[in-house]
């Protein structure tokens, strides 16, 4: 057993967020959930309501945020548009396939 301390509904997911987050205090998980590390049984000891935030305490993060997601997606756009040419990518293909295909030297 362990204790998996406070986790917000969002930090499970699949089989073991969809049986953690319908449990009440004091309830175990109905069934056993499989995960890549085995099999668990969870028991909810209490739960909490978080505070929402002020705008002014995530607005540098949410800000953040977007210029990442509108900067990668100018990035994909750019790339999109972009005529990259490798000679040298085909040339070095080439070569390889030619070594792969001779017979191995002997002993």
């Amino acid at each position: 057993g362990g204790d998996l301390g406070w986790l917000g509904s969002d930090a499970l997911s699949g089989p073991i967020g969809a049986s953690v987050t319908s449990l009440k205090k004091g309830e175990y998980s109905p069934e056993p959930v499989k995960s890549d590390f085995g099999w668990h049984v969870f028991l909810l000891q209490d739960s909490r309501q978080l505070p929402t935030p002020k705008l002014a305490e995530v607005r540098d993060t949410i800000v953040t945020r977007l210029k990442k997601e509108k900067l990668g997606k100018w990035i994909g756009e750019l790339r999109e548009q972009a005529d990259i040419q490798t000679p040298m990518h085909k040339e070095i293909t080439e070569k390889l396939k030619q070594r792969a295909s001779e017979k191995p030297a002997r002993d």
